[in-house]
């Protein structure tokens, strides 16, 4: 899905749309709940904000930041499937990137997981305005660049994570020339790029953006410069869009990002058996645990891990996608987690996705208990067996 979606979209989008801590195991020790709430803790500089260096770069900023959506579903190359894609760009503040927007590119039905993360820079070359288009380059950028998915539903939070990167952890790709203009502004490669996409060996790109539509194009060609691949007449055409992306700002900064929260019965709540698949990442880059690459999702009794977890999930359903961002304080705090690769004072991101909710069933009242009187000593039964 991902090789057609590159060739037809991301090909054709090529500027811009282009458990260690919480597993149970033998080898990790279970993290140890947290307090009700953060625990103060040293503060921390606030990171640098994205900013304009000019108004004429800063126009043009502003009219690409935004979410969109294709006006109608695009075919995949070489199937009879169409889908549609969304883009969601925001100014970012890369240290050594000035005037650079972060941008996500994913299905609308799976914006939790976008094929495409890049970073656009605008700068001035010969007079000219130019939009260069970076793709993560170091280790560092490309496992952190995992989470930073959902931030621009929550830009406040977005800094934290990008100050840990620089202009040396991105590599450049394709540098299109601009020609703004009252309301709409509009851009071009300059020559053809080398390209092995689709069969072609180079390839062209161009855009337009108003406020409130962006079109973009891409064509390939082979060797003996014949289009092999192209957007269609009048290019790939994107409206301005509301994403169904919830934010929920909790107590002490912890935030959740829901990019699905089906209705349903049980809702999580404190004691519950969970079964969830996740990964955690450092505020830093560091993609320290996920579920996935094990045999079987994770499953925990709600309330025993972290604070973070222990109040961010409350709530969830079943087949809730949610992003957690979680304070070091609601984490773990000054200690860290060496063994997990969990500094001090780190700031942690979380996506994960409830698999099973299961409810414990109250114990059989003491048929020799007063009425109105809890017997003595009384728990809720044992959870049943993890589910298959």
């Amino acid at each position: 899905m991902k090789s057609t979606l590159r060739r037809s979209v991301v090909a054709g989008l090529m500027l811009i749309a282009g458990g260690v801590a919480l597993a149970q195991d033998s080898k990790q020790t279970p993290p140890k709940p947290a307090s009700a709430s953060a625990p103060a803790l040293p503060e921390k500089p606030k990171p640098p904000q994205p900013a304009w260096t000019d108004a004429q770069i800063g126009k043009i900023g502003d009219m690409l930041t935004g979410t969109w959506k294709t006006e109608k579903p695009i075919q995949e190359v070489g199937g009879s499937a169409s889908v549609d894609i969304v883009m969601a760009v925001t100014p970012v503040a890369i240290n050594g990137l000035p005037n650079a927007l972060y941008v996500e590119s994913a299905r609308a039905d799976a914006m939790h997981f976008p094929y495409r993360q890049s970073v656009l820079q605008l700068y001035h070359s010969k007079g000219k305005i130019r939009m260069r288009t970076l793709d993560p380059h170091s280790i560092t950028a490309q496992n952190g660049i995992g989470a930073w998915v959902g931030l621009w539903a929550a830009k406040e939070l977005l800094p934290n994570l990008t100050q840990h990167v620089t202009a040396s952890d991105f590599i450049g790709t394709m540098d299109m020339v601009l020609t703004p203009s009252e309301g709409e502004c509009k851009g071009a490669t300059p020559y053809a790029y080398p390209t092995a996409s689709g069969g072609a060996v180079e390839m062209t790109s161009e855009f337009s953006v108003t406020n409130d539509t962006f079109r973009t194009g891409d064509r390939g060609f082979d060797a003996d410069g014949k289009e092999v691949w192209g957007a269609p007449a009048g290019g790939y055409v994107f409206k301005r869009y509301t994403a169904p992306v919830v934010v929920r700002r909790m107590s002490d900064g912890l935030t959740a990002i829901d990019f699905a929260f089906p209705e349903g019965d049980p809702s999580i709540q404190k004691d519950d058996r969970v079964t969830v698949q996740y990964t955690g990442w450092t505020e830093t880059g560091v993609k320290f645990d996920s579920s996935r690459t094990k045999p079987t999702p994770f499953t925990h009794v709600q309330g025993s891990l972290i604070q973070g977890w222990n109040l961010g999930l409350i709530g969830a359903t079943k087949g809730t996608i949610r992003r957690l961002y979680i304070p070091a304080g609601l984490g773990y705090g000054e200690r860290g987690n060496p063994r997990a690769n969990i500094a001090p004072n780190v700031d942690l991101v979380f996506e994960i996705e409830v698999v099973h909710v299961e409810r414990p069933q109250p114990q059989a009242p003491d048929e020799h208990a007063h009425e109105g009187e809890t017997p003595a000593g009384a728990q809720p039964a044992q959870p049943g067996a993890q589910p298959k």
